[in-house]
């Protein structure tokens, strides 16, 4: 079983969506369906996500997520192309729990760079900056305004009157 803290829940949990997620995390290594519902506003989405990468990251790293082949009837194919047909399905597997563990680390290292941002800044300084109004013509990240056809139209048909 996953510890309470390491579903990788953004922020501190809530009592409900740490009980969704344990709740999801037993579902899902039994192999079982569950059917679950909470009020609305309790993070069921959030919850479910986190719950459910948990249990992938958890069974990738034990080597326990099932990578058996479908039952095809391979027991009418000759030998060579059954052991091809596992040894593709095994490497298809490793390439895919590769790439979810690049994109757990690339996440990793985002969330690092995000928090060295709040350090640096603190946590007003962040807020602040988010929030500034400042329009200088340098920032390449501010947007020009934006006036669709319609509107630019209905404006200047109204000067000219």
């Amino acid at each position: 079983m996953v510890a309470d803290d390491n579903f990788g829940f953004p922020f501190e949990p809530y009592e409900v969506q740490r009980q969704f997620m344990t709740e999801l995390f037993a579902v899902l290594r039994e192999g079982k369906v569950g059917l679950f519902e909470s009020p609305t506003g309790t993070g069921k989405s959030l919850s479910m996500i986190c719950g459910a990468l948990a249990w992938l990251r958890h069974s990738l790293e034990h080597g326990i997520v099932d990578t058996r082949e479908p039952n095809d009837n391979l027991d009418d194919e000759p030998d060579w192309i059954v052991d091809h047909f596992r040894e593709s399905s095994k490497a298809s597997a490793a390439r895919i729990a590769q790439r979810v563990q690049r994109a757990a680390e690339r996440r990793r290292r985002r969330i690092s760079e995000r928090k060295s941002k709040i350090a640096l800044f603190g946590a007003e300084g962040v807020e602040s900056h988010a929030g500034s109004s400042t329009t200088g013509e340098g920032d390449p990240y501010l947007l020009d305004d934006y006036f669709s056809d319609d509107e630019t139209g209905k404006i200047g048909s109204k000067r000219l009157r």
